[in-house]
């Protein structure tokens, strides 16, 4: 897990014919990922059916 206090990206990506996003989170001092996570159709998603 990332910690709060680092500066970091946060990437919701769309994989095609897969439902949902996955939210990735990346240092922005290092660039290391420090988190991968899948978010189902309606699991914090912005925007809905984009």
């Amino acid at each position: 897990m990332v910690s709060v206090s680092a500066p970091l990206y946060s990437f919701d990506l769309r994989v095609d014919g897969k439902p949902g996003v996955y939210e990735v989170h990346v240092d922005a001092m290092t660039g290391a990922v420090g988190s991968v996570e899948h978010e189902g159709v309606g699991e914090g998603e912005l925007g809905g059916g984009r």
